[in-house]
């Protein structure tokens, strides 16, 4: 398991892994949401996800497990995952957690992701 140090303050994310120096972490977030704030931008992405998206799901292999994709920006989503830059540490701290047996629930779960991880 990779070490991670960081520190984390709203609206700043510094993470660096392995003490190599920052992670993907902080100029692309701090682009993403920059952009999201914007109006135009929210606009050209929901106009994105309704033409451009695949005429049936597109299957996408994270962790282990199959999700399906039927609209752009889940697409994006699943392969974000796939590659690790989205929630990775997060998926590899769970089996410090959940054991086998117990009852887990996950609250605002968006694609299952964690869900799948956590069954």
């Amino acid at each position: 398991m990779r070490e991670v140090v960081g520190d984390f303050v709203p609206g700043k994310v510094d993470v660096k892994r392995d003490g190599s120096g920052r992670g993907v972490g902080k100029k692309l977030l701090d682009l993403w949401f920059w952009l999201a704030r914007s109006r135009a931008f929210r606009l050209a992405a929901r106009t994105a996800n309704r033409l451009l998206s695949p005429p049936r799901p597109i299957p996408v292999r994270v962790g282990g497990q199959v999700m399906y994709a039927s609209t752009l920006d889940r697409l994006l989503a699943l392969w974000a995952w796939k590659a690790g830059l989205l929630e990775d540490v997060e998926l590899e701290l769970l089996p410090q957690f959940i054991e086998p047996g117990m009852t887990v629930v996950d609250v605002g779960a968006n694609v299952g992701l964690f869900t799948l991880a956590m069954s």
